[in-house]
């Protein structure tokens, strides 16, 4: 993993991080979910920094996330659209990737002021793309690209039949500061 971790609700970990991503060519969810402003708007804090966040769409379930981080001794601003969609119970956070078409995803849990993300596990994912159990590929550097997810394999992903596929035991928890 690279040194820097860029601090966003989901772009966060997912982002910076030199480890193997998955991504997917579509947000990952069937239905956005509905913001209530006055529960996500603010500065949300974890253990590597800040993030300021405001609802941009809460019909389309569409946040902006920000934060400053110095960049070459100069303080700069970064800011990334997330879009939270509802399947199978759990609700998935979509952030476009750097390559065109490609969104990383994660499970996000809110309860009250706070936020709980579980990335997922790219060696599981490359399991079940190998087995031909989701739809995808697998790239050189062992990233995992997934095609559009039916109902049915996001059910597979969300059950527990297939084990443990999200990294439960590294979450990213944000906590709200009282606006």
């Amino acid at each position: 993993m690279k040194p820097r971790l860029v601090p966003a609700l989901l772009a966060l970990l997912l982002l910076a991080t030199g480890c193997s991503t998955v991504t997917i060519l579509q947000p990952l969810g069937e239905d956005p979910v509905a913001l209530p402003e006055e529960a996500w708007a603010g500065t949300w804090i974890h253990k590597d920094g800040a993030v300021t966040v405001r609802v941009v769409n809460p019909a389309q379930g569409l946040l902006e996330v920000g934060w400053v981080e110095e960049s070459g001794g100069r303080l700069a601003t970064e800011s990334y659209t997330v879009q939270l969609r509802r399947s199978a119970g759990w609700t998935f956070g979509n952030l476009e990737a750097e390559e065109a078409g490609h969104y990383l995803w994660a499970r996000v849990k809110k309860e009250g002021n706070q936020v709980i993300v579980w990335r997922p596990d790219p060696g599981q994912f490359k399991r079940l793309v190998e087995e031909g159990r989701l739809p995808g590929r697998v790239t050189g550097d062992d990233d995992v690209v997934l095609q559009p997810l039916t109902a049915e394999q996001v059910e597979l992903l969300t059950s527990g039949r297939e084990g443990v596929l999200l990294e439960w035991d590294d979450p990213v928890v944000f906590t709200r500061l009282v606006p």
